[in-house]
């Protein structure tokens, strides 16, 4: 696994420090305060280090926030914050002192609208937001009374932005986006070089500061790839769950359980060496030589997998992890590994046969074309799989 040292950049230079597990601890530079993060062994992100172990994975607070969850693992209460979920595990409500938020989403799970009421006012909404989508990409956002916003992104990034257009009647602007290495939005500039936007993003993608130039609010939603910042809450959209910057986690569970990792909640130990635009990502095999299995996420949730499935890393005599740029493609090439080795029934496997990946629905509605790529792309892993014997 390679991990980002020193980076010198516009802002200064910036130095990242890692534990021997890839943790991601530490961060400073001359624009930047001396962060520092710890954790527990299930990769828990802590307020300290003295800080005890964290019960079940349910992080029961981060800084002066206090979290309550629900029975399927779901955070109900956070700050002044009620949340409230549907039985397809999809936040659908947020009330927060006078006010109350509702979220609608699409039979595919991508979340389409939010609409912000007054308490005891009645149906008519204060703000609301539609949203469209390029798969599983967001593409244009728009805003009640303001406007509507087009997102541009990096033809070999998938979800680094790199423009937007905005629009209201007539009227169209173009805004640039500058980025860090993972796609994160760091700056935005208006056509002329006014700098309109800039942030002071935290290791595992909290905001701490708006900057402008131009002494305007701009709206600028976009945090870590595939992450969409909800002012009404302080929470990340992150396409099948929600995020908490400040503790750098999701607040709900893994949607494919285990086989995602251990840890239903970890966003990952180091955001800065791979990225989770769906919540979900990366592709991987692995055995001891008796026990066998197939997963989906970063190299991160493999290792932890590793430890729970065959008592770690140590153990594994055969392993491969690939990150396919597109989660869409991950999730087929899981599934056609998972059919190649009859995973879901074979006893040498200890994937479980309840539980099939949601690569298959993906695959089945491919086209003829995308089929032969998926297939090829699970060669190519299942060929670094067999060619990691004895390494």
């Amino acid at each position: 696994m390679a991990f980002l040292t020193p980076v010198r950049r516009l802002r200064g230079s910036v130095v990242y420090s890692y534990d021997r597990s890839g943790y991601l601890t530490g961060r400073s530079g001359q624009m930047y305060d001396h962060d520092r993060y710890y954790y527990d062994k299930a990769g828990n992100l802590l307020d300290n280090e003295g800080q005890g172990a964290v019960m079940s994975n349910r992080l029961p607070g981060c800084g002066r926030d206090r979290y309550g969850y629900n029975e399927w693992g779901e955070l109900t209460t956070r700050r002044d914050q009620q949340l409230e979920w549907n039985a397809q595990g999809q936040l659908t409500r947020v009330i927060s002192g006078n006010t109350e938020t509702h979220y609608g989403y699409d039979a595919l799970g991508r979340r389409i609208r939010k609409a912000t009421y007054g308490r005891h006012t009645g149906h008519t909404a204060r703000s609301r937001t539609d949203f469209v989508w390029e798969g599983f990409r967001l593409l244009q956002e728009n805003v009640q009374q303001q406007g509507w916003r087009t997102y541009l992104y990096d033809a070999e990034q998938p979800y680094t932005p790199v423009a937007s257009v905005t629009g209201k009647g007539e009227s169209r602007q173009v805004w640039y986006y500058h980025t860090d290495v993972t796609g994160t939005p760091q700056e935005v500039t208006a056509a002329d070089g006014t700098l309109v936007w800039a942030g002071y993003i935290r290791g595992f993608g909290e905001n701490a500061a708006d900057i402008s130039n131009s002494g305007a609010y701009f709206h600028q939603p976009l945090r870590l790839p595939g992450q969409y910042f909800d002012d009404e809450t302080g929470l990340h959209y992150n396409l099948f769950r929600y995020y908490a910057p400040e503790c750098g986690r999701f607040v709900s569970q893994d949607p494919i359980g285990l086989v995602g990792g251990i840890n239903l909640y970890q966003y990952g130990s180091n955001p800065l060496s791979w990225i989770d635009p769906w919540g979900l990502t990366g592709t991987y095999i692995f055995t001891d030589g008796t026990t066998y299995y197939i997963g989906k996420g970063p190299e991160s949730r493999m290792y932890d997998s590793m430890d729970y499935r065959i008592g770690g890393r140590a153990n594994a005599i055969q392993f491969a992890h690939m990150d396919f740029g597109d989660d869409k493609l991950g999730f087929m090439v899981e599934h056609r590994l998972m059919e190649k080795y009859n995973a879901r029934y074979s006893p040498d496997f200890a994937n479980s046969e309840r539980i099939s990946s949601p690569g298959k629905r993906l695959y089945d509605a491919a086209d003829a074309k995308t089929q032969r790529k998926v297939n090829r792309l699970a060669n190519k892993l299942d060929s670094k799989y067999r060619a990691s014997k004895g390494c």
